[in-house]
């Protein structure tokens, strides 16, 4: 669902500043601006980056553009994610379940959710947590190593926007690879950038005309950028008309 007009001194009250702070945990405090987040805390982690995709769209504009290393020369390779397709993706359900057969036993698992995610301590191997956690049976012992790999891929399939990869292709060595991306590091990346670009518009035009946070935030985008223009044309020294 689409979060509406944008509300910039909303977003500058939101947005923890503290880069070194976990990227989702910082968004996780936008999604407060997302008109739609009753249901929030049963979100897959495909679900939860859809919804920090719709946060960039609406107040970071444009695309994001990444760089992935190639893993046969090291070349920096640049792409643009693809918004549009991840926009009108539909996450899946939450008590979506997926199954594992293994020596005549089947394993059933739910997705997990971004809840289970915030229960787990820093440092936790996730797969096997989150098999543990997750699992519908009860099989009288821990889940085997080999499920718990058969997991990871069946759930890359359930839910293809917990962790987005792209094909690329490099263009100094032209190998072809695949790269995973961390969508809540490259939405917090444009958010940091947005959160740079309002606080230098309040200091130009709070330096320049006295206006307080408050009043500034409040004009039109399109507007603020006239101001802005008439402050930068001021600092450039007039010169005499040739006669």
């Amino acid at each position: 669902m689409p979060m509406g007009p944008v509300n910039h001194l909303e977003f500058l009250q939101r947005w923890d500043c503290d880069e070194s702070a976990p990227a989702f945990r910082r968004l996780d405090r936008l999604l407060g601006l997302d008109a739609d987040m009753q249901d929030a805390v049963h979100d897959t982690p495909g679900g939860r980056n859809l919804r920090y995709v719709r946060l960039q769209a609406e107040l970071g504009g444009g695309g994001m553009d990444a760089q992935a290393a190639c893993p046969a020369c090291a070349e920096l390779c640049e792409f643009a994610l693809p918004l549009g397709a991840m926009l009108e993706s539909a996450p899946p359900a939450s008590d979506r379940e997926v199954g594992i057969e293994t020596r005549g036993e089947r394993w059933r698992f739910r997705l997990p959710r971004m809840s289970d995610l915030a229960a787990l301590p820093l440092g936790t191997d996730l797969g096997p947590a989150l098999a543990e956690t997750c699992r519908l049976d009860d099989h009288g012992a821990p889940v085997p190593e080999a499920v718990v790999e058969a997991l990871g891929r069946e759930l890359d399939a359930a839910d293809p926007l917990a962790t987005p990869v792209v094909e690329l292709t490099c263009s100094a060595c032209q190998t072809l690879f695949s790269a995973s991306v961390d969508l809540a590091s490259f939405v917090a990346r444009e958010m940091d950038r947005l959160a740079n670009r309002l606080l230098r518009d309040v200091h130009l035009l709070a330096r320049a005309y006295g206006w307080s946070e408050d009043a500034i935030l409040a004009i039109p985008p399109a507007r603020r950028r006239r101001y802005l223009a008439l402050i930068g044309q001021d600092s450039v020294p007039s010169r005499a008309l040739a006669v």
